[in-house]
């Protein structure tokens, strides 16, 4: 989805680009969550959740951006 918006000339290099990201960003939320996970315990769990609800309703506004731009 995130190359359908750099275009065919950039296409390859933005899902490369998407890609390491994505691994980066895994390394570093299991280095975070096993640390917060020690340092909170249960209430690690809470934060985990309010941030899945934050990034849920957020996604609204993602599909109604691409749903203006398709029209």
């Amino acid at each position: 989805m995130l190359s359908k918006f750099a275009g065919t000339v950039y296409q390859g290099s933005v899902q490369g680009f998407a890609m390491s990201g994505g691994s980066l960003a895994s390394i570093i939320g299991l280095l975070g969550g096993g640390l917060l996970y020690t340092q909170l315990k249960a209430v690690s769990f809470l934060i985990a959740g309010a941030i899945i609800y934050l990034v849920f309703f957020l996604s609204f506004r993602l599909i109604k951006a691409e749903k203006s731009r398709m029209k």
